[in-house]
C-alpha cells in the first residue's frame, strides 16, 4: 500500500456492515436468490466485501463445512507478479501463527491455477473505523450516544483488547506496522479483531520484506500501489519513521496512542495529507489535549495521558513496550488510581522553583548551647502545586562524594510554613536511607543503599495518606501517616552538587471507579475550602459511624475545624471552632478509634499555644491506650513533636522526650532520636550529686528532675530495686524539695539519706555532725553538700562554719566561702579564694568565680567586680554558677527567651546567687526580694 494515500488491503468497512449480520446465525447453504459470482476451488463467491493496494476480500460459502467465509486473494491484474505471490504468503503465514482471539484466524492457505488466497472467519460486525465516524455524526447532530457504543468506557474496552493482541503479536516477535481504526473489526458480540497483516515484520528479520524498499530508496517493484521504504499510513506513523528508521515496537505503540486519542476526541492528533507534508511540518506538530479539542466528551485525564505519552515525538519518553501501556489502561478500567504527567522539574531552570536557596537548618537548637547541630543545604520548592495524589518519577545518580538527596513532597504553601524542612523528605545516600516528616526521622532503611555511579529510577507515590517508595520498579517500604499530608508543593534537598537527576517528572493520580469516600473532602481540605470539607467530612461519618471511614471522617472533621480556626482573625470565632474541634474528636470517645480522641485535642491545644494541657493529652492517652491498636499512631505523634519542639523551645522538647523514654523506648533506636538523645545529654548542665550508671533510666529521672515532676520520678522509684540509680531518685526528689515524697520511698539501707530527709533548722548542726563522721563516700559528699546548702538558705552559715572549718577538704570550699560573705568575714572570705591560683578564680567553671566577683564588690568595688563577670561568654543556657554574672551584665533582662524556657532549679540557683550579691553590695532589699523568690523555686508537697 503506499502510505501517501493513507490505503492498505483492509478497506472492508462494507464487509461488516449491519447489512450483512445475517452470517451470525446458523450458516445455511446462499439462498436461491443470491448469486453465485464465481467459484473459486471449491468455494462458491457470493460477493466482494473489500478491495486494497495488493489483494481483494470477498464474502463466499462453503459447501463442505456449511459455512459463510470470507477468502483474500491477490488481485487479478497483480497475479502475475511473483514477488507479491511471496509478500501474500507471508501475510497468511504469519497471520496463522498468531493463535489470539483478537487476531483474525486463518482457515487454510491455497495455491492452485496460479491463483494464491487463503480463508479466514466471516464475522458480523463492523470497524472502530466506522465507529467513530457515526458517533461523531451522531454528536454533530447532538444524538444520543449511550447506547451506540461511541461511549469513551465502551471505547476503551476495545482499545484494550487491541493492545493484548498487538502485544501477544510482539511477544512473537511479530510487527504489526499498519494498525489503525480500518483494521480494526468489532464484532456484533464485542469480538474485536485485527485485520490485515500484509505489512507485518517479522523482528530483527529484514529479508522477510521481499518487496519492500531498501533504505537506500530503490523501489523493487513499480506495479504495488506506491510501496515506499516508509511503509504505514502516514497519520499513524511515528517521526522516527518518517525520518527513515526502522519500524519496532514502539512504532506500534506510537499507532496505538493515535487511536486511543481518536477514541477520545473523535480526530486525529495531527494533520497529515502524506508522507511528504509529514515530513516537512513534524518539528512544527504540537498536542493539543484530548480535553480541549473534545471537552463534550469528558475525557478521563488519565487516558488523556496515556495518549500523550504514547505520542510523544521521542520514542524514549513513549512507553517502553504495550504490556505497560496495557497494564495503564486496565488501571482506568478497573478503577485503580492512574497516573499522568502534569510537568516535569529541571533543577537548573530557576522557572519551575518557587525557592532555591542554599539555606542553613539549625536544629535541635532548643536542647543545645548554640547552633552546632546544623547543615548548609540547597532546598528547592516546586513553584507548582499538585493538590492531588502525586508521584514524583525521576532518574538519579549519586557521584563519589555525594553525601545524598532528598526528595519532598507534601510541603506547605509559602505562608503556612513555619520551617523551611517541612513537608515529607525521602533521603536517599549510599549509606541507607530514611523518610522523614517536618526533618524528623519516621522510617529507617539502613538496607536501602544507593551504589555512586549507577543510575536508579526512583519513584515515590503519595496515595491519599500512604506514601510508597520504589527504586527501579522494586517497592522498598511504604509509610502510613496517622495526619492527612496536606502540603501540595514537591522539591529536592542536597547537601551537595555531586548527583546528577534526570526526567523529574510530577504526575498526578487520577481515580476513576473506585473512590475512596475521603478523598474529595481531603481535598477540599488541602484546598483550605474548610465549609465543604466540613460538611463532607461529616456526611460521611453520620453515613459510616461503624465503620473505620466514619470514625476517620469524624477525626478529620475536628481536623478541619482546627485549620480554619487558624486562620480566622477574629478571636471569638477562632475560640468557637476550637470548642467544635474538641467536642467532634470527643465523639471518639470509647469507641474503637478513641486515640484519635487525644491526637485531636492535643492538636487544639498546641494551636491555642497552650504546651501543657497537650502534654497532659499526650500523657494521659500513652497510660490509657498501653495495648491499643492506635498506640503508634500516639507514638508517631510524639516522636514528631519531640524532634519538632527541640527546634524552638526547651521545656517542651524536655517534656516529649520524657514521654518517649517512658512510654516508647523502642523509639530511641531510631538513629536521629539517638542524635537528639546524644546532643541532649551533651548541652545539659551536669548535676555533680548523681552518680548511677547511664541508661534510660537514669536519663529519665534527670529529666523528670529538670522538668520539676517528683511524681514522675516517685513512679519510676517504684520500678527500680536497690540499685544506685534508686539514691540518685532519692536525692533528685530531695533537690526538688519534695522531701516528704523521699520519706515515703525511702529504705532503711539509706541512713545518710535519712538524715538529709530529717534535716531541720534546729538539727541541722547534730546532722552534720553526724554524716561527717560516717565513712568517706559519693553518698556522704552529696549529702554534706545538701545539708550545707539547706543551712545557708536558712541563715546557719556559722553552724556551717563551725562544723566544716577543719574536718572538710576543698571540696567545700564554695559552701564556706558562702557563709563567711553572709557573715561579711571579708578577711576570711578572702583567705580561702586566695589559696586558689587567680587564673582558676577567673576561670568560670565553678561557683568560686562568681563568689570571687561578690568578693570583689566590697573590696574594690563595683566596677571591678562587674569586670570581673564580664568575661563570662553569652549562651542560650549558661550553666547555672554563672547565672547572676549574665544577669548582672544585662544578659538575662526580661524579654529574654531563658525566663520562658529556664528550669526551676536553674531559677533557684540565680534567686540564691543575687541574693548573696546583694548582701555583700549592702543592698538589703534587693537580697530580700531575691531571698523570697527563690523560696518559690521548690516544688510544693
Amino acid at each position: 500500500m503506499s502510505s501517501e494515500k493513507g490505503t492498505s488491503d483492509s478497506s472492508f468497512d462494507s464487509a461488516w456492515s449491519p447489512a450483512n449480520r445475517q452470517a451470525s446465525r446458523v450458516q445455511k447453504a446462499p439462498a436461491s436468490d443470491e448469486k453465485i459470482l464465481f467459484n473459486l476451488g471449491p468455494y462458491q463467491i457470493l460477493e466482494r466485501i473489500g478491495k486494497g493496494g495488493m489483494g481483494e476480500v470477498f464474502r463466499a460459502y462453503d459447501p463442505t463445512c456449511g459455512r459463510y467465509i470470507a477468502i483474500k486473494k491477490i488481485r487479478d491484474d497483480l497475479e502475475n507478479k511473483s514477488n507479491l505471490h511471496q509478500r501474500f504468503l507471508r501475510e497468511a503465514r504469519i497471520t496463522s501463527q498468531l493463535a489470539h482471539p483478537a487476531v483474525i484466524p486463518i482457515y487454510a492457505i491455497h495455491y492452485e491455477n496460479n491463483q494464491l488466497y487463503y480463508t479466514m472467519p466471516y464475522v458480523a460486525g463492523e470497524t472502530l473505523h466506522r465507529i467513530l465516524r457515526n458517533t461523531l455524526r451522531r454528536e454533530k447532530k447532538g444524538e444520543d450516544i449511550e447506547n451506540s457504543g461511541g461511549t469513551i468506557p465502551t471505547l476503551a474496552n476495545i482499545f484494550l483488547k487491541t493492545c493484548q493482541a498487538v502485544a501477544y503479536a510482539h511477544s512473537r516477535g511479530v510487527l504489526h506496522r499498519d494498525i489503525k481504526p480500518e483494521n480494526i473489526m468489532v464484532g456484533q458480540y464485542g469480538e474485536v479483531l485485527i485485520l490485515d497483516w500484509g505489512l507485518a515484520k517479522i523482528l530483527g528479520d529484514d529479508s522477510e520484506n521481499p518487496t519492500e524498499e531498501s533504505e537506500t530508496g530503490e523501489k523493487k517493484d513499480s506495479s504495488l500501489t506506491r510501496l515506499g521504504k516508509v511503509v504505514g499510513t502516514a497519520s499513524y506513523l511515528p517521526p522516527e519513521r518518517a525520518r527513515g528508521h526502522s519500524a519496532d515496537v514502539l512504532s506500534d505503540v506510537y499507532a496505538l496512542g493515535v487511536i486511543l486519542y481518536q477514541i477520545l476526541t473523535l480526530h486525529l492528533p495531527f494533520h497529515r495529507t502524506d508522507l511528504k507534508s509529514f515530513r516537512e511540518n513534524m518539528d512544527k506538530e504540537v498536542f493539543t489535549e484530548p480535553a480541549e479539542v473534545a471537552p463534550y466528551r469528558h475525557v478521563p485525564d488519565i487516558l488523556a495521558s496515556i495518549a500523550k505519552r504514547s505520542l510523544a515525538p521521542d520514542p524514549k519518553m513513549r512507553y517502553p513496550n504495550v504490556e505497560t501501556l496495557i497494564n495503564d489502561v486496565q488501571g482506568y478500567l478497573e478503577g485503580r488510581s492512574g497516573w499522568f504527567p502534569i510537568t516535569t522539574l529541571d533543577i537548573h531552570n530557576r522557572e519551575d522553583w518557587e525557592f532555591q536557596e542554599n539555606v542553613f537548618l539549625a536544629d535541635q537548637i532548643a536542647v543545645t548551647r548554640g547552633a552546632d547541630v546544623s547543615d548548609w543545604v540547597t532546598l528547592m520548592i516546586s513553584k507548582a502545586s499538585f493538590s492531588e495524589n502525586v508521584r514524583l518519577e525521576a532518574s538519579l545518580q549519586l557521584g563519589d562524594k555525594s553525601q545524598g538527596i532528598g526528595f519532598l513532597i507534601s510541603v506547605p504553601e509559602a505562608n503556612e510554613r513555619v520551617n523551611v524542612s517541612e513537608g515529607m523528605c525521602l533521603w536517599l545516600s549510599s549509606t541507607g536511607s530514611k523518610l522523614m516528616r517536618n526533618a524528623v526521622e519516621v522510617m529507617n532503611a539502613p538496607g536501602i543503599t544507593l551504589k555512586s555511579g549507577h543510575k536508579y529510577d526512583v519513584v515515590i507515590e503519595k496515595v491519599d495518606n500512604t506514601v510508597h517508595i520504589s527504586l527501579d520498579g522494586i517497592e522498598q517500604f511504604a509509610y502510613v501517616s496517622p495526619l492527612p499530608l496536606v502540603g501540595t508543593h514537591v522539591g529536592l534537598l542536597a547537601r551537595d552538587g555531586d548527583f546528577e537527576i534526570n526526567d523529574f517528572t510530577i504526575l498526578v493520580g487520577s481515580h476513576t471507579l473506585q473512590v475512596n469516600c475521603l478523598a474529595i473532602p481531603d481535598a477540599f481540605l488541602a484546598a483550605k475550602c474548610y465549609d465543604k470539607a466540613l460538611g463532607e467530612y461529616r456526611r460521611i461519618h453520620h453515613a459510616f459511624a461503624s465503620h473505620e471511614e466514619g470514625r476517620d471522617a469524624l477525626y478529620r472533621s475536628g481536623i478541619t475545624l482546627v485549620e480554619q480556626a487558624k486562620v480566622t482573625r477574629k478571636k471569638s470565632q477562632a475560640t468557637a471552632l476550637y470548642n467544635q474541634a474538641l467536642e467532634e474528636f470527643e465523639q471518639l470517645h470509647d469507641t474503637p478509634s478513641a486515640p484519635l480522641e487525644y491526637l485531636g485535642k492535643a492538636m487544639v491545644y498546641r494551636a491555642l499555644g497552650n504546651p501543657m494541657d497537650e502534654l497532659r493529652c499526650f500523657e494521659l492517652a500513652t497510660r490509657r491506650y498501653k495495648k491499643h491498636p492506635l498506640r503508634h499512631l500516639l507514638q508517631e505523634q510524639i516522636v514528631t513533636r519531640m524532634h519538632t519542639a527541640s527546634r524552638k523551645s526547651r521545656t517542651e522538647a524536655y517534656n516529649f522526650i520524657s514521654l518517649v523514654v517512658r512510654h516508647f523506648p523502642k523509639a530511641l533506636e531510631n538513629p536521629t532520636t539517638k542524635h537528639l538523645i546524644h546532643n541532649v545529654e551533651k548541652h545539659w548542665e551536669p548535676l555533680p550529686f548523681i552518680q548511677g550508671p547511664e541508661n534510660n533510666t537514669l536519663f529519665s529521672l534527670i529529666l523528670a528532675f529538670w522538668l520539676a515532676k517528683p511524681l514522675i520520678i516517685a513512679e519510676i522509684i517504684d520500678g527500680l530495686d536497690q540499685s544506685p540509680i534508686l539514691s540518685d531518685a532519692l536525692f533528685l526528689l530531695l533537690e526538688l524539695g519534695s522531701t516528704k515524697l523521699a520519706k515515703e520511698k525511702m529504705e532503711p539501707s539509706h541512713p545518710l539519706l535519712s538524715l538529709a530527709c530529717a534535716l531541720r533548722p534546729a538539727n541541722l548542726k547534730k546532722n552534720l555532725e553526724k554524716a561527717i563522721t560516717s565513712a568517706p563516700s559519693f553518698e556522704r559528699t552529696r549529702v554534706l553538700h545538701y545539708m550545707m546548702e539547706y543551712g545557708l538558705k536558712h541563715n546557719r552559715p556559722q553552724v556551717i562554719l563551725d562544723i566544716t572549718s577543719d574536718a572538710l577538704d576543698k571540696t567545700f570550699d564554695s559552701h564556706r566561702v558562702w557563709a563567711h560573705l553572709l557573715l561579711k568575714n571579708w578577711d576570711a572570705a578572702g583567705e580561702i579564694l586566695h589559696q586558689y591560683p587567680l587564673d582558676n578564680l577567673s576561670e568560670k567553671s565553678s561557683l568560686l568565680h562568681f563568689l570571687y566577683g561578690c568578693w570583689l564588690h566590697h573590696t574594690e568595688g563595683e566596677e571591678i567586680s562587674l569586670a570581673h563577670y564580664s568575661d563570662v561568654l553569652e549562651f542560650l543556657y549558661p550553666r547555672s554558677w554563672t547565672l547572676a554574672s549574665h544577669y548582672l551584665l544585662g544578659h538575662l533582662e526580661k524579654n529574654n527567651p531563658w525566663w520562658k524556657e529556664s528550669f526551676l532549679w536553674e531559677r533557684r540557683q540565680l534567686y540564691r546567687q543575687l541574693s548573696l550579691y546583694y548582701i555583700c553590695t549592702g543592698n538589703e532589699m534587693e537580697a530580700k526580694r531575691f531571698e523570697r523568690l527563690e523560696k518559690k523555686q521548690y516544688v510544693k508537697e
